[in-house]
């Protein structure tokens, strides 16, 4: 009876380890974040300047304040997601798009696209870079009634512009040590639930943050060293009450 309590317990400590090695906090990281803007609608008269950190595109001549035009700024030097897998991370920033909005006039913005670039690890182990596409398509108003975009308060010329956004690829899949990892980029929230267009009132900004979240499928297999050590407790366990006996 002896031998089985402490082959027992021996048991239970040993799986105590795995599960603890298993069901370990991940960090999925984020870093050298870019954003590229690209692939615009007209060609001619619409400028872009992709930097660091902030990447912009503008067009048309201004016949106010300045050209109208948007901004995206990425998260620096790096964003990191923390999960206890299975279950999810939260939400987190990857960076801030902004949307100039000046009465212009001339070349008018139709489309353009916004590639979302990082280096990422998961669990200290290199993914390599990996990139994610948004495409964007303007509506610019006339500026004269009647406005056909927002609300009452919206609608007295000049006009509320619209943007709409659309995903092109915004998910990726990782296995590390068994455990498959999925990078969601949800989208644009300004403050509330993610939305795919924003109503932006003349001589003004429009803000909206871009969100991503880590999930898991997988619930994680113990590694062949962890397993080993439910083993090795047994034999341990096995040879002193063999020898205590004798």
């Amino acid at each position: 009876m002896r031998m089985r309590n402490a082959i027992f317990t021996a048991c239970f400590a040993a799986l105590s380890l795995v599960s603890a090695s298993a069901w370990a906090t991940v960090d999925v990281i984020l870093s050298n974040i870019t954003a590229e803007w690209f692939n615009q609608v007209p060609v001619a008269g619409v400028t872009i300047t992709n930097g660091s950190p902030t990447s912009s595109i503008r067009w048309g001549t201004p016949a106010g304040a300045g050209q109208s035009g948007y901004d995206f700024t990425p998260v620096t030097p790096s964003v990191t997601f923390t999960l206890l897998p299975p279950v999810n991370s939260d939400p987190e920033n990857l960076g801030l798009f902004n949307h100039l909005n000046f009465p212009i006039t001339g070349v008018l913005l139709q489309s353009v696209e916004l590639r979302i670039t990082a280096d990422i690890k998961v669990d200290n182990v290199d993914q390599g870079m990996h990139s994610f596409v948004f495409d964007f398509t303007h509506d610019e108003t006339p500026n004269v009634a009647p406005c056909p975009f927002g609300t009452a308060a919206q609608n007295t010329p000049p006009c509320a512009d619209k943007v709409t956004v659309s995903h092109v690829t915004t998910s990726e899949n990782f296995t590390v040590n068994g455990v498959q990892y999925t990078l969601d980029i949800l989208g644009f929230s300004q403050g509330g639930p993610i939305v795919d267009e924003f109503i932006t009132i003349e001589n003004s900004n429009n803000e909206a943050n871009l969100f991503a979240v880590v999930r898991t499928a997988t619930v994680p297999v113990p590694e062949p060293a962890s397993l080993a050590l439910v083993g090795l407790a047994l034999l341990g366990v096995v040879g002193f009450m063999r020898r205590k006996l004798n």
